[in-house]
């Protein structure tokens, strides 16, 4: 899998790096300034197939892991690896400008409040009870949302029902089918729905506008057409397609300079 940075002012796109493990997009997180990226991945091993549980008995770097990186790259700038090497919790949230949320299991909540990451952000590994959702997925990524200006239905009639003000006369809704699965409907306030989309969905409020992903293309829709009434596919505009990437390895520019060492080693992106 791989990162890309998106400078929305110019909607011009840059190679991040790739990695060869699977990133868990509900735990992940950019920064409020857009420096810094948390992340969880996982990256199975076979020579770690020999335990009970599927994992070997010998000492090994972790297959599974969080990290901190400078976006759009993937090389940590702080790592915080999973012992247990499985793909329960992880990941995390920026909370704001000096905290971040660490997805810890309940067993370890709290051992991580109080120590500072490179970056300058205090770890908080305790969620408040308002915000737990449950483990692995549903807690990061609610919690990502409405720290995002999402708001949450207590009550919705299925899954997990979010909602955008983005007008007096418009909404958009979110619905979170599965861990990687959403569903975003903008409506007037009256309950029609004006568009469907099936994928990623968000209201660029700086620069009055939709942005959406869909069939791995990234579309933007302006406020001021949606308001017309024009019709979707022939106003919206495409901003780039990740269809035909093809994966380059290479390291951060950043990682000669990183010299904190990781206590199993850091992951290969290579």
């Amino acid at each position: 899998m791989g990162t890309y940075g998106w400078d929305l002012e110019s909607d011009t796109f840059q190679v991040g790096q790739w990695i060869r493990a699977k990133i868990y997009q509900c735990r992940c997180d950019l920064s409020h300034d857009g420096n810094y990226f948390i992340y969880f991945a996982y990256q199975p091993r076979w020579d770690n197939l020999a335990g009970s549980y599927g994992h070997s008995q010998t000492k090994r770097p972790p297959e599974s892991w969080t990290a901190i990186s400078r976006a759009p790259y993937l090389t940590a700038v702080d790592f915080i690896p999973w012992e247990n090497g499985g793909t329960w919790n992880g990941g995390g949230v920026f909370l704001d400008d000096t905290h971040v949320y660490v997805n810890l299991m309940p067993d370890s909540w709290g051992t991580l409040d109080g120590r500072i990451s490179p970056p300058g952000y205090h770890y908080v590994s305790k969620p408040k009870p308002s915000e737990y959702y449950g483990g692995e997925d549903l807690t990061p990524l609610l919690m990502r949302l409405r720290c995002h200006g999402w708001e949450l239905d207590p009550n919705p009639d299925v899954g997990y029902l979010l909602t955008k003000r983005i007008t007096d006369t418009l909404v958009l809704q979110k619905e979170c089918l599965d861990r990687e699965r959403e569903t975003n409907n903008v409506c007037s306030l009256e309950g029609d729905t004006l568009l469907q989309v099936n994928g990623w969905c968000d209201y660029d409020a700086p620069r009055g506008r939709l942005v959406m992903e869909e069939r791995c293309v990234l579309y933007a829709w302006a406020l001021e057409d949606i308001e017309r009434g024009r019709d979707y596919l022939s106003s919206r505009r495409k901003l780039f397609s990740f269809q035909t990437v093809k994966p380059v390895f290479s390291p951060a520019p950043y990682a000669s300079l990183w010299k904190r060492p990781c206590p199993h080693g850091a992951p290969s992106t290579r």
